[in-house]
């Protein structure tokens, strides 16, 4: 994880170029307007979240889900399903699993120490000035005692 170099950026702009001017995406408001496949993946998807809906209903809606536990067992299952998919090929993530380039290891952009030094003085001043502000807010004053005591 890092920045994108300034190559990676330029990559990236002109990836969006030849979508909005060679190809016309942005010819029409809706490029995919009334097709079949998009209507149809559309329907799937309903189909696919009311049959979600309809189990969590049939646990006792979603704090009896929550403490059943379904949420995290169904996140665990989806995620260890999708690596799978991944490692056996059947789910193509390019640059990962496809279309690798040999040895060839991104180059990374470095941030100077200097602009990184003064980034992290300016959080830590904004850090201290909302901590200050919200501690003077959250301590009760005397009209706050007063008024619990009436």
């Amino acid at each position: 994880m890092a920045l994108p170099t300034e190559a990676a950026a330029t990559l990236a702009l002109r990836t969006q170029q030849v979508l909005a001017h060679e190809v016309g995406v942005t010819s029409t408001p809706d490029p995919l307007g009334g097709s079949w496949y998009v209507e149809a993946l559309t329907d799937r998807l309903e189909r696919e979240a009311y049959e979600i809906f309809k189990r969590i209903d049939d646990i006792g809606g979603v704090i009896a889900a929550i403490d059943a536990g379904y949420f995290q067992r169904e996140l665990a299952d989806s995620a260890f399903r999708y690596q799978q998919q991944v490692e056996s090929g059947e789910r193509v993530i390019v640059g990962v699993n496809r279309y690798v380039a040999d040895g060839d290891e991104p180059e990374l952009l470095h941030v100077d120490p200097i602009v990184e030094q003064r980034q992290i003085a300016r959080l830590q001043a904004v850090r201290a000035r909302r901590d200050s502000a919200a501690s003077r807010r959250a301590r009760p004053t005397a009209r706050d005692a007063e008024a619990g005591a009436t």
